[in-house]
């Protein structure tokens, strides 16, 4: 669980504090030897359906106001959707704000070719929205692609549902599948996974297409390499891979359909 004050780190991690513990997931601390913050939420996917917005006042209500070398320099969230509150986040705190994986689709946009869509996979496609994209621009939203795992399969029972433990080589197969069959109909030129628990296995997609595969790991250890403190590029590099073992099948383009 959470400690409930955070002391200084390079990273302080936001997290629903009743959520499962789950090894290399954005919320497994040992990744970035960060501290944890918890915040209730005892319905994640009612408290985002909420107008009231609760995540996003909890949430605030964790932040450090102050950055420097007794505070964390970066702050990361867990829950993908909250990049449609990164406005208020980076008012809030002078610490850099990973608030989802998200945030990177604009970067991505600019960097792959104009003939090439990005895949945004989401937890629950249902609540996703154009807010949680700042940044994309109204002329680019027909290059995004968005998925969801809702539907019946071993993602949603072990983090919708809590049914039942993370599988993680099922759960990889399962966004496998789902890359698969969008890039059937499209020219894929990257992958954002917008839940904390898709960082568990990021790595082990890697290893099976060759497009950019973008998780709350990534844009983390980004942020910890642009920031002034000694350690933080030597930790990010020398950081272990969270492997998923190697299934079989080819490895291949996720843009290639045929």
């Amino acid at each position: 669980m959470p400690d409930d004050q955070p002391t200084s780190a390079e990273v302080l991690i936001i997290t629903p504090q009743d959520a499962p513990f789950l090894a290399g997931s954005a919320a497994d601390p040992s990744v970035h030897d960060a501290e944890l913050a918890g915040i209730e939420s005892a319905n994640l996917f009612s408290d985002l359906a909420d107008p009231r917005h609760p995540l996003l006042h909890r949430t605030l209500a964790r932040l450090p106001l102050a950055a420097g070398r007794e505070s964390p320099s970066v702050v990361a969230l867990t829950i993908g959707y909250l990049s449609r509150y990164q406005g208020e986040f980076a008012a809030s705190s002078e610490a850099v704000v990973v608030s989802s994986p998200l945030l990177a689709v604009p970067t991505l946009l600019a960097t792959i070719a104009p003939d090439r869509a990005i895949l945004v996979i989401y937890a629950d496609s249902q609540l996703a929205s154009t807010a949680d994209l700042p940044g994309v621009a109204f002329k680019d939203r027909d290059r995004l692609l968005v998925a969801g795992l809702q539907g019946p399969g071993p993602f949603r029972r072990a983090v919708i549902d809590r049914a039942a433990p993370f599988d993680a080589v099922a759960v990889l197969e399962q966004i496998q599948g789902v890359i698969t069959e969008f890039a059937a109909a499209h020219r894929i030129g990257a992958v954002v996974l917008e839940c904390g628990e898709m960082a568990s296995i990021a790595d082990g997609l890697r290893e099976r297409i060759t497009v950019p595969v973008v998780d709350y790991h990534a844009l983390i250890d980004f942020f910890r390499g642009t920031i002034g403190r000694p350690s933080c590029s030597t930790r990010a590099r020398s950081r272990p891979r969270r492997s998923i073992p190697y299934l079989g099948g080819s490895r291949r383009s996720a843009g290639d359909s045929g």
